[in-house]
Order: structure tokens, then sequence, then C-alpha cells
């Protein structure tokens, strides 16, 4: 026995997402459930496996024989039905456009060069950069990694570690998105803005060193996932 046998309910499919890109898997509905099947060995993706809400777990034989984890005699055989690969399950649209253009902000604002480093925690580079980063880069670290991306060509990347190529780093305040090596003038107005500015949908405010900005909301933001990069067209 090689292969094991999953059932989800229905109200969980969005979480079927988290383990779109690990290989072997596959999906069907069957009424208000979920079965996933794939191998029992996922290797690092293990544990992305295990972190489904799983309401039944089972080992499946070369008859279709289901077997509860840890018995050694069959419940029932997997009944026939219509296998999809995850990717065709459940597939997802890229956004483009989900970059507005800046806008004015809401109240002056003020940014200055900053002697004190902050932890980078987003990444803007161009989509082909981004592409080629993506289509060589270890499935571990992308799994880490969401992104969004504009017509002009542009991603935004979050995530730790960031991915190694060229672009603009920006340090998180709050829900303020800061150009890396600048602060708020004064520094306490970061504070202030986090209280006034709140979009009603969960955002990110991504301000440029002229103080200007640009709202995204937090949901845009795809795995990054190598399947929802290569659906990417301008």
């Amino acid at each position: 026995m090689n292969m094991r046998a999953l059932v989800l309910e229905l109200k969980y499919q969005d979480q079927i997402g988290n383990i779109r890109a690990v290989e072997g898997w596959s999906a069907c509905r069957q009424d208000e459930l979920i079965w996933l099947k794939g191998p029992l060995d996922n290797k690092h993706n293990q544990v992305l496996i295990d972190s489904l809400p799983i309401l039944a777990s089972y080992k499946l034989d070369g008859q279709n024989r289901l077997f509860p984890d840890g018995k050694l005699t069959p419940v029932a055989l997997l009944e026939v039905m219509e296998w999809k690969t995850l990717t065709e399950f459940m597939p997802l649209e890229m956004p483009v456009s989900a970059i507005p253009a800046q806008q004015a902000p809401l109240m002056p604002v003020n940014l200055l060069r900053s002697q004190n480093p902050y932890p980078a925690y987003a990444l803007q580079t161009n989509f082909m950069a981004w592409k080629k980063y993506v289509d060589g880069a270890p499935q571990i670290r992308l799994q880490k990694l969401k992104f969004v991306v504009s017509t002009a060509q542009e991603v935004l990347i979050i995530g730790d570690p960031l991915p190694p190529i060229p672009g603009k780093t920006f340090w998180l305040n709050g829900n303020l998105l800061v150009p890396a090596g600048y602060n708020f003038d004064p520094p306490f107005l970061g504070n202030l803005l986090n209280q006034k500015l709140k979009p009603i949908i969960p955002s990110y405010i991504l301000f440029n060193e002229s103080g200007r900005q640009n709202t995204i909301a937090i949901d845009l933001f795809k795995p990054a996932d190598r399947a929802v990069v290569r659906q990417v067209s301008f």
C-alpha cells in the first residue's frame, strides 16, 4: 500500500489550495465531501498534507480497498469517481491589475532617510525576474511566498525569506509598507497613519519615497505556485 485517501468536508475546499503544488495528488467531490488521493510519502511536503482538516484518512491498496489508519482490515472499496488533478479541481485566477495606480495621500505624509535598519517584508520587482526565479526555485522556498501583479508587469512579493532577486524592498509598520532606508517624519506618524488609514477590506498601504500610496487588499495576494505564475498574461 503506497497510496493514501483523505476525506474533507466541503466547507474546507479552499484549504486544498495549500497543497496544489504537491505532486501526485488528485481530488473529486462526492455530495458534501471532498476526496483526495495521493502518495503516502510526500517528503518535505508532508507537513502541508497533515495540516489539512481531515475528516477521515485511509491507506489504499492495489484493489482500491480502504484501510483506516492503523487498521489491518479494510472497511470499504473506494468508489469509482471522476478524479481531477488539484490544478484542475481548484484552478486559480491571477488578478492582473490588482496593484492600483498610485494615489495622492489621504493626509500629508513625509518620508526621510533613516539610519535605523528594519527587516525587509516585501519586494517589488519586474514580472520576468520573478517568473525566472519561480521556475528554478525549490518548492520549499516558494510555499513561504505570496505575490500580486499589475498590468505594468510589476510584482509585489511578501514572505520570509524574500527571493534574492533585484528589486525594491519595503519594511512593515502595522499595515504600512515603507521603502527600505526610509521612515516617517516624524517617526510617530506611522502609528497615527495606522489609526487613521483603516481600509474596510484588510489591506496593505504601500508608500513610495514621496509619500504617495497604493492600497492593496491582502486577499489579492496569491501563493507563489508555478502553475499560478504561468497563468499570468499581459
